[in-house]
């Protein structure tokens, strides 16, 4: 860990965890990010803790599933390579 991994910690909003939960279960991925994958879950909380997108990742979260994740999540080729 860096200095600047531990400003971006001290920085991240708070709600950042509880955004990556909802975004893993909305895409069936929570359940794969156990065991042996953690590691990946560990790696996009702390791409989550740099987003600028925050808003917009909340609105999606919150019903507006206009567009896709790819449009303003950092994390979203993640995703799709941990969908298959």
């Amino acid at each position: 860990m860096t200095r600047a991994d531990v400003g971006a910690i001290l920085a991240a909003d708070p709600e950042t965890p509880r955004r990556l939960e909802e975004m893993l279960e909305w895409l069936n991925l929570a359940d794969r990010l156990r065991g042996d994958k953690r590691r990946w879950a560990r790696d996009a909380l702390s791409v989550c803790e740099r987003c600028q997108a925050t808003g917009q990742c909340e609105n999606w979260l919150s019903g507006d599933r206009k567009g896709d994740i790819g449009e303003f999540c950092p994390n979203a080729e993640t995703f799709k390579a941990l969908r298959g």
